[in-house]
């Protein structure tokens, strides 16, 4: 909507903020759970990528659910067999 509206520019601006306040919040976490701070680079791709299609299976589910459809795990076939290596 900001495209058409032509408010890209001042979106984008927030957006950009909101992902550096998002690496800052992670950087305070990574510090205090002592992790390595380069897995912190991986926040960006999961703010894009990830949360999109998070959003997109979001709808569809509401809309099977409007639907009315029903919401099938499937089927684990159990044969009990099972192979250990020594």
């Amino acid at each position: 909507t900001g495209i058409i509206t032509g408010n890209a520019a001042r979106i984008g601006k927030f957006y950009l903020l909101f992902l550096l306040v998002d690496l800052l919040t992670g950087l305070v976490a990574f510090v205090l759970e002592k992790e390595k701070i380069g897995k912190l680079i991986w926040i960006i791709p999961q703010r894009i990528i990830y949360r999109w299609i998070m959003m997109v299976v979001l709808i569809r589910v509401l809309i099977k659910a409007i639907k009315g459809e029903i919401q099938y795990w499937g089927f684990l076939r159990r044969t009990g067999k099972v192979k250990v290596d020594a």
